[in-house]
């Protein structure tokens, strides 16, 4: 009897491993429109986090392949089967069968959802993905961001304002980003630099480590789970992508409200050339120095050689308090002419034409960018009436609590108090800040706040 009972059960067993494939397939869907069609599959693995969604998406891709490769009509109407075969058609499908076995294209994969224990998510292909393969372009999915479900506790994040289901956002972004760059990252160290629908900027700044920006490209908050003490679990799609040097630095120019940069040299010629190259970079230029945040710095000389005369010119960048950011030298022996006035100004153009000096210059004005950033952004110059300056520790401690505002210094200059400071934002955004700190720091001393420059303010 026992035999018998452990046969039967072994015959089932073997029968739910036949059975399993014919279930799965059965998820598939064909749906037309006008003379595109569409296939639909579901995919599912036990688990949570990134890679129970790599897994779902492998069995998804794996059963359109197989659905591909041989068309079942059992698995789809009889009328949806026959118009598949007519959308797609032998040669379609073929070639997108090898094209996904070589990576060329994927699937166009849905927002991971839960469904019990597991994790799932829908994939997608049209048959004009072939279209795709023929240009060159893949459009299906975010290839060069990644996906992960993770669960945000409020309690960790306390120090965000906006509630707990926001706190467990933050949380949840900190354990992201964490998992999906391998790096100690906590919420604290987070800040959010601009929002747009459902992205977000992401700032990372530890200690010891140049400032990292991640792109949060979509999250999706799944569920959310109210605690005894108070505090909100809540689990959350996100995917997180990080940008070019490119990118990054178009991110921190915006959000350093395009910082003015004065260039200081002696030689016209290289002054115009990097004058255009800035301004076809986007760069805001201006004529005095003392309303700059960067200055570019450019000395040269054109020495003699054996075969002519040559360009040798240095870059260096830096601001206003001396803050030394970046260096480059260019390479004088790549050109000699003849000395004379027109040589000189070919020997500048040749320099500057030359692709790999223009990305070097280029890589060093993103590296003064970003250390600016790094550094909390341009020096911002508040001249106080000494009327209006009260207590000078008070109104330190004061500027220093405003939003984003670092390196609060207090000296005597004239007769004025001048607050010194930096700030990644425009001097009228700090002025709307500035305004009611002064009514907190001296409610019977009305003062009256003037912008003089992007990094001058005048406190009367």
């Amino acid at each position: 009897m026992d035999k018998l009972i452990s046969k039967s059960l072994m015959s089932s067993f073997a029968m739910l491993l036949i059975a399993a494939p014919m279930a799965q397939a059965e998820g598939i869907r064909f749906e037309q429109h006008a003379r595109q069609g569409s296939l639909l599959e579901q995919g599912c693995a036990w688990g949570r986090g990134a890679q129970a969604i790599e897994d779902a998406k492998a069995d998804a891709i794996n059963s359109l392949k197989h659905f591909l490769r041989s068309p079942s009509a059992k698995q789809l109407t009889a009328g949806d089967f026959d118009q598949f075969i007519r959308v797609f058609d032998d040669n379609t499908r073929q070639r997108i069968t090898s094209a996904f076995d070589q990576g060329h294209i994927t699937p166009e994969y849905s927002d991971p959802f839960l469904r019990g224990s597991d994790t799932c998510i829908d994939a997608t292909v049209t048959n004009d993905a072939i279209s795709q393969i023929d240009s060159g372009s893949i459009v299906w999915g975010e290839s060069s961001s990644q996906s992960t479900l993770v669960m945000g506790n409020s309690a960790n994040a306390s120090h965000i304002s906006g509630g707990a289901e926001r706190q467990a956002l933050f949380d949840a972004i900190a354990k992201g980003i964490a998992s999906t760059f391998n790096w100690a990252v906590s919420a604290e160290q987070l800040e959010l630099m601009g929002t747009n629908d459902n992205r977000m900027v992401v700032v990372v700044r530890q200690t010891g480590q140049a400032t990292r920006i991640v792109l949060l490209e979509q999250w999706q908050q799944l569920d959310s789970n109210p605690q005894a003490d108070g505090n909100v679990n809540a689990t959350f799609n996100l995917a997180f992508s990080q940008p070019s040097t490119e990118k990054k630095t178009q991110i921190v120019r915006t959000h350093l409200a395009q910082p003015a940069v004065f260039i200081e040299t002696d030689d016209k010629r290289l002054s115009d050339k990097m004058h255009h190259l800035l301004s076809q970079r986007g760069e805001r230029v201006v004529m005095d120095v003392n309303q700059a945040a960067i200055i570019v710095k450019i000395d040269s000389n054109y020495p003699e050689s054996i075969t002519g005369q040559q360009l040798s010119f240095t870059v260096d960048t830096q601001d206003l308090s001396g803050q030394r950011f970046s260096h480059w030298q260019n390479d004088a022996s790549l050109i000699a002419l003849g000395a004379s006035s027109a040589s000189k100004q070919q020997l500048a153009n040749t320099h500057f034409a030359h692709s790999q000096a223009q990305k070097e210059i280029e890589a060093l004005l993103d590296d003064t960018m970003l250390k600016l950033f790094d550094l909390g952004g341009p020096q911002i110059k508040v001249y106080f009436q000494p009327s209006k300056v009260g207590n000078e520790a008070q109104l330190t401690s004061l500027m220093s609590v405003i939003d984003n505002v670092r390196n609060v210094s207090v000296k005597q200059v004239d007769n004025f108090v001048v607050v010194t400071l930096r700030y990644p934002q425009s001097a009228t955004q700090l002025a709307r800040y500035l305004t009611p700190t002064l009514e907190m720091h001296q409610p019977d001393h009305a003062a009256r706040v003037e912008i003089v420059h992007d990094y001058h303010i005048v406190v009367e």
